[in-house]
């Protein structure tokens, strides 16, 4: 299995003309994942939209014109395995070809008290990280049926302070940063704790 770090949407690209592919996207309601499944469909591919919602998994497919539909709320790692479980029943004889880690959050700048995950973690660390990387583990399994299994982490320019992404209506002041990692160590509820892991 082949894994591929993508900062622009460039999904398409790396997959050259060939025989249609079964393709799992998480977040393809929006932004990058919008885009390549949209891409890929028009090549022939299916893809499973992998959403947080149902509606918004409706409404992937209705914008990406086709697909189907699927709830993964990486908030809520019980959906996560479900999810994981219909991918792979799904495609017992037909492999998953291709499983894109691209949905993501971040949190506002002005929230006072951290957003949690169904399982108890700050949102950021349990959508962005936990959430993909216990799906990634549980498909492993199913990628590696495929003869050319793919696993495809997409990322933004959020974490760019020196780009338009990384920053509040291009103010610097407002940058991303990798910050000191102090937010690792200070319990949720803390007085003064931190809205997000720091770093």
């Amino acid at each position: 299995m082949k894994a591929f770090f993508l900062q622009l949407p460039t999904l398409a690209l790396l997959l050259p003309p060939c025989s249609a592919l079964n393709i799992a996207i998480t977040g393809t309601n929006s932004g990058i994942g919008a885009s390549a499944a949209s891409q890929l469909l028009t090549q022939g591919h299916t893809i499973y939209h992998a959403c947080r919602t149902a509606e918004g998994a409706q409404e992937a497919v209705a914008s990406a014109g086709g697909g189907i539909p699927m709830v993964c709320d990486l908030a809520d790692l019980s959906s996560v395995r479900a999810f994981a479980e219909t991918i792979a029943a799904n495609t017992d004889e037909d492999a998953l070809d291709v499983l894109c880690l691209n949905s993501g959050v971040s949190p506002s700048r002005s929230a006072e008290v951290p957003v949690m995950t169904k399982d108890g973690f700050e949102a950021t660390i349990g959508i962005n990280h936990l959430g993909h990387f216990c799906l990634a583990n549980l498909l492993q399994p199913t990628l590696a049926k495929s003869e050319n299994g793919r696993l495809v982490v997409t990322a933004s320019s959020v974490h760019d302070p020196d780009s338009l992404g990384g920053t509040v209506q291009g103010d610097p002041a407002t940058g991303a940063t990798l910050g000191d990692l102090s937010g690792l160590g200070v319990e949720v509820g803390e007085a003064g704790g931190a809205v997000m892991g720091d770093g």
